[in-house]
């Protein structure tokens, strides 16, 4: 386990007992989410043009992919809270399209660059 703590921001990684790497972010800087200006589907990305770190706000989404241009899955998200962390410390600089799959069913899609 590894912990960095910067700022507002602590990070830890950890690995499970598949020798998978899973990367915990934990912030001070949240918005709750009835200040954000979610959008006419009820979910906002911010920022974007990102770095570091993605925050997305949302109601009533319960699954979150994002892919890379290729359409290759870079993380898959479910049981998404209202306001979820994204760490793209470790992404490539580039297009991703982030799906945020509705509890209705409804699927919206929208375009994140990492710079």
């Amino acid at each position: 386990m590894k912990l960095e703590i910067s700022n507002d921001i602590a990070e830890v990684e950890a690995w499970d007992k598949y020798n998978q790497k899973h990367n915990i972010v934990l912030s001070q800087k949240a918005t709750p989410i009835n200040h954000l200006p979610l959008t006419i589907n009820n979910w906002a990305i911010y920022p974007n043009l990102a770095k570091d770190l993605v925050t997305i706000a949302s109601k009533g989404i319960k699954t979150i992919i994002v892919t890379d241009y290729l359409g290759r899955i870079k993380q898959q998200l479910n049981n998404v809270s209202e306001l979820q962390l994204l760490n793209t410390t470790t992404w490539n600089k580039g297009l991703y399209f982030i799906q945020a799959i509705k509890t209705n069913g409804e699927i919206n899609t929208t375009k994140l660059i990492i710079e």
